[in-house]
């Protein structure tokens, strides 16, 4: 273990002096500030609006969350990789703007006929009907987004400091001026007009510093981007689902008040997430790199990393549940540490979370067995969405709390069959290839 500690620390050593490395700290920078705000906030607000209105406002952000990653589509992935192959080339720079936009033009216009379905279906309640419509204000945003572009091109310096920028902005209005119940509108636009406003300064950074301009296209040149990105946007349309379909669910079966509580305390497991995924992407390439050794190589380390791992955050975890009364009615107030008790599930799925991580993406992806990751996904998504729809019916708020533990645990034992599955395979075949090399011999 200590050649691995000190493999990670190379690595990081070198992530600080090449440009990718410069460009993966600024998009942590700015992950962190974007991840921290909201951490902030939300003990504020759950005072200041309450639980119901709280959870109006959460309800609406959920659905408005699902035509996000229909409008942002895969281009994330597929656009920002064509982008970095072709660096030096203007006119593919230009056609790929045209391609991207125009896409998401397209899915743009699907997602507002989905939301103004949606308002319709929530007119009654005026809450969520109001909330919703002024969070679709949004949508304008993820349509005009242009950070694969400046992913692309390995320069997310501008991108960052202005996603910070209208982030901390947003923030600094929001305890300056939401001030009492009747300011949840008000809360609303402020949270939206922020992406916006950092969408449009974005276009024009783009115009100015790379030329970005309309190129004349093909239909079929539409087809086909669309076509390359879309294995990501179900992979990430499934990964939306599996982590939203709980308040989407209480929303339906519970009510705002109910879906209000649970995503205050959600916030607790989100933290002890937030700190996780910096190490998941510090140990992918390093594990990647023992992989392309041998899968025996990568796997062995991948279970060492993983015991440590689990047992530090798990000593964490059992600290955080110790005094999570006392942590909820502090950060959020007394009407929230009624329900305290909803935390310890969701602690335990962090666990498993944390687990299937080094399972699925540091052993599965990391060693090229995508496609198996991808099934087991698949297959737990499923399961996620009707474990929810029945713990939610039964018993509110508990049971979406107790529905991503299940879900989680059903995943872990999907991807640990895959993983000895693959072990097992790749031992028969370096046996087979020995035993042939001796009869060479």
């Amino acid at each position: 273990m200590i050649e691995f500690f000190t493999e990670i620390k190379t690595h990081i050593k070198k992530l600080f002096k090449s440009k990718a490395g410069k460009n993966g700290i600024w998009l942590y920078i700015a992950q962190f500030i974007n991840t921290i705000c909201p951490i902030i906030v939300v003990p504020y607000l759950t005072r200041v609006l309450g639980a119901e209105r709280y959870g109006a406002f959460s309800i609406a952000l959920n659905f408005i969350g699902y035509l996000q990653v229909i409008i942002e589509y895969g281009f994330a992935m597929s656009a920002t990789r064509k982008l970095s192959q072709n660096d030096d080339d203007y006119d593919y720079l230009c056609k790929l703007f045209t391609l991207v936009v125009l896409a998401r033009l397209v899915f743009f216009l699907l997602s507002a006929v989905a939301l103004f379905v949606y308002a319709m279906i929530v007119k009654s309640d005026q809450q969520l009907f109001v909330c919703a419509l002024v969070l679709g204000v949004t949508l304008f945003a993820y349509l005009l987004q242009l950070n694969w572009l400046f992913q692309g091109k390995q320069d997310m310096m501008w991108t960052s400091i202005v996603s910070m920028v209208t982030r901390l902005v947003s923030l600094g209005l929001t305890f300056a001026l939401v001030r009492t119940e009747a300011d949840l509108y008000l809360y609303c636009w402020i949270y939206a007009l922020g992406p916006l406003i950092g969408s449009l300064v974005c276009i024009l950074i783009a115009k100015i510093k790379y030329k970005a301009r309309f190129q004349r296209i093909k239909f079929k040149e539409l087809l086909a981007e669309i076509k390359d990105g879309w294995f990501v946007f179900t992979t990430q349309l499934s990964s939306k689902v599996f982590t939203a379909i709980g308040l989407t669910f209480l929303g339906i079966f519970a009510g705002k008040y109910i879906s209000g509580v649970y995503s205050a305390i959600a916030k607790i497991p989100y933290v002890v997430t937030v700190c996780w995924m910096p190490i998941s992407l510090i140990l992918y390439p390093i594990f990647s790199k023992r992989f392309s050794v041998s899968f025996d190589n990568g796997f062995s380390l991948v279970k060492k990393a993983m015991l440590v791992f689990l047992l530090l955050f798990g000593a964490g975890i059992v600290v955080v549940g110790c005094f999570s009364k006392i942590i909820i009615e502090i950060a959020f107030g007394s009407d929230y540490s009624e329900y305290y008790y909803w935390v310890f599930p969701q602690l335990l799925w962090v666990i498993f979370g944390i687990a299937n991580n080094f399972l699925g993406i540091q052993t599965l992806l990391a060693s090229g067995n995508d496609k198996k990751y991808a099934i087991c996904f698949y297959v737990g998504v499923a399961v996620n969405v009707g474990v929810n729809a029945l713990l939610i019916w039964l018993w509110g708020g508990f049971g979406a709390s107790i529905a991503p533990l299940i879900s989680e645990a059903f995943l872990f034992v999907l991807l640990l069959i895959a993983v000895l599955l693959t072990n097992s395979y790749n031992r028969r075949i370096n046996t087979k290839l020995s035993v042939d090399s001796e009869e060479v011999e």
